[in-house]
């Protein structure tokens, strides 16, 4: 990238020309990145199977630095991301799986928003769950999505920005809700947007004591080439 960078300083453009192919550099970058990454981890997934240990984790702490990070990034569409976590709230998950699912979210909630759109994110206790919602306002369509979306089978999408992908981040979001003893699923508004929605056990309903909890962990320690838990 720093070759193109350095060759925009000496091509005859306009300063503003010049930061808005930067910007789309960036994009581009960042989206190759993304891609990457969920090919790297269904790789895996897939040819060792899922081993991780569930833990105790704080959905505020651990979400807040990586939502943080993408009000800079749907800034570049003008996108308001609104946040409201129940800074108390602890589920029995996995951190670096529950990031992944989030980053994936988050990502299409921006791609299928339009500019000057919002986002919002909510984490509240509900019951004996934590339901983590991350709602797009669209593109000022009604959304329509089925349950494909979730598999490899579903069909590929652009974004309100030309932005490509090939659907693979919702596949993970799945495999790895369920390996979390979660479940994910969604529900599109009539007027435009699509609301996602995340449900994973809180800490006091999932486990009770702490012998409990070590037998949890090590019952989900590890799982087959499926990665999936069966309900």
């Amino acid at each position: 990238m720093q070759n193109y960078l350095e060759l925009l300083t000496e091509v005859d453009i306009s300063e503003e020309e010049g930061m808005a192919i930067k910007k789309d550099l960036l994009q581009s970058t960042r989206s190759t990145l993304d891609l990457l990454n969920n090919v790297l981890n269904w790789s895996k997934s897939q040819m060792d199977g899922l081993e991780f240990k569930l833990v105790p984790l704080n959905v505020y702490q651990l979400l807040s630095p990586q939502l943080l990070l993408f009000i800079n990034i749907a800034g570049n569409k003008r996108i308001k991301v609104e946040i409201s976590i129940d800074p108390t709230i602890e589920v029995l998950g996995n951190g670096d799986m529950l990031q992944l699912v989030v980053r994936n979210l988050m990502n299409n909630a921006i791609k299928f928003t339009a500019y000057g759109g919002t986002i919002s994110v909510t984490a509240k206790a509900e019951q004996r769950s934590c339901i983590i919602t991350i709602k797009d306002s669209g593109n000022g369509t009604p959304a329509k999505l089925s349950s494909n979306i979730f598999y490899l089978n579903g069909p590929a999408s652009v974004g309100t920005a030309c932005e490509k992908g090939v659907g693979l981040g919702l596949v993970l979001c799945k495999e790895y809700t369920e390996a979390q003893n979660g479940t994910i699923g969604f529900q599109c508004n009539d007027v435009s947007g699509t609301s996602f929605f995340v449900v994973l056990p809180s800490v006091q309903h999932a486990v009770t004591t702490t012998g409990e909890l070590d037998k949890a962990v090590e019952r989900n320690s590890s799982f087959g080439k499926s990665g999936l838990v069966q309900s």
